[in-house]
Protein backbone atom coordinates (compact mmCIF):
# COMPACT_ATOMS: atom_id res chain seq x y z
CA UNK A 1 0.00 0.00 0.00
CA UNK A 2 1.41 3.47 -0.86
CA UNK A 3 1.63 5.70 1.98
CA UNK A 4 0.39 8.96 -0.22
CA UNK A 5 -1.48 8.60 -3.38
CA UNK A 6 -0.66 11.85 -5.73
CA UNK A 7 -1.36 12.43 -9.52
CA UNK A 8 0.99 11.60 -12.65
CA UNK A 9 1.14 15.66 -12.79
CA UNK A 10 1.57 16.02 -9.16
CA UNK A 11 4.53 13.49 -8.89
CA UNK A 12 5.86 15.29 -11.70
CA UNK A 13 5.92 18.68 -9.91
CA UNK A 14 7.56 17.61 -7.33
CA UNK A 15 10.22 15.52 -9.05
CA UNK A 16 10.54 18.76 -11.03
CA UNK A 17 10.71 21.23 -7.57
CA UNK A 18 12.98 18.41 -6.22
CA UNK A 19 15.70 19.00 -9.05
CA UNK A 20 15.33 22.40 -8.82
CA UNK A 21 15.75 23.19 -5.69
CA UNK A 22 19.42 25.14 -4.70
CA UNK A 23 17.96 24.54 -0.89
CA UNK A 24 19.22 21.31 0.38
CA UNK A 25 16.51 20.76 2.96
CA UNK A 26 13.78 21.70 0.63
CA UNK A 27 14.71 19.12 -1.78
CA UNK A 28 15.55 16.37 1.04
CA UNK A 29 11.79 17.15 2.40
CA UNK A 30 10.41 16.93 -1.32
CA UNK A 31 12.36 13.60 -1.52
CA UNK A 32 10.02 12.18 1.39
CA UNK A 33 7.01 12.59 -0.61
CA UNK A 34 8.35 11.15 -3.75
CA UNK A 35 9.71 8.40 -1.74
CA UNK A 36 6.21 8.53 -0.07
CA UNK A 37 4.16 8.17 -3.58
CA UNK A 38 6.66 5.41 -5.04
CA UNK A 39 5.16 3.14 -2.07
CA UNK A 40 8.08 3.54 0.15
CA UNK A 41 7.19 3.12 3.92
CA UNK A 42 7.84 5.84 6.51
CA UNK A 43 9.81 3.32 8.33
CA UNK A 44 12.04 2.64 5.11
CA UNK A 45 12.81 6.15 4.89
CA UNK A 46 13.65 6.88 7.84
CA UNK A 47 15.69 3.64 8.01
CA UNK A 48 17.67 5.05 4.63
CA UNK A 49 17.44 8.52 5.25
CA UNK A 50 18.89 8.24 9.31
CA UNK A 51 16.33 10.02 10.37
CA UNK A 52 13.11 9.43 13.01
CA UNK A 53 9.91 8.11 11.63
CA UNK A 54 8.52 11.18 13.29
CA UNK A 55 9.81 13.56 10.80
CA UNK A 56 8.60 11.82 7.66
CA UNK A 57 5.27 11.39 9.00
CA UNK A 58 5.35 15.34 9.64
CA UNK A 59 6.71 16.60 6.12
CA UNK A 60 3.53 13.91 4.97
CA UNK A 61 1.07 15.96 6.93
CA UNK A 62 2.23 19.03 6.06
CA UNK A 63 2.39 18.36 2.21
CA UNK A 64 -1.56 16.99 2.77
CA UNK A 65 -2.33 20.02 4.24
CA UNK A 66 -0.70 22.33 2.03
CA UNK A 67 0.89 21.06 -0.84
CA UNK A 68 4.32 21.16 -2.73
CA UNK A 69 4.45 24.85 -0.86
CA UNK A 70 4.31 24.15 2.30
CA UNK A 71 7.64 22.01 2.31
CA UNK A 72 9.44 25.30 0.67
CA UNK A 73 11.28 27.23 3.24
CA UNK A 74 10.14 30.48 2.49
CA UNK A 75 6.54 29.10 3.36
CA UNK A 76 7.74 26.18 6.06
CA UNK A 77 8.46 27.96 8.95
CA UNK A 78 4.87 29.81 8.60
CA UNK A 79 3.07 26.80 10.02
CA UNK A 80 2.90 26.53 13.51
CA UNK A 81 3.01 23.48 15.05
CA UNK A 82 0.55 22.08 17.26
CA UNK A 83 2.44 23.61 20.28
CA UNK A 84 2.53 26.96 18.53
CA UNK A 85 -1.38 26.84 16.96
CA UNK A 86 -2.67 26.06 20.91
CA UNK A 87 -0.15 29.10 22.26
CA UNK A 88 -1.33 31.02 18.99
CA UNK A 89 -5.24 30.61 19.61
Amino acid sequence: MKEINVTPEEYELLLELHQSRQDKKEAYRLNIIILLAKGYTHKEIADALLIDERTTRRYKEIYLKHGCEGLLEENYFKIPNTKQACFLQ
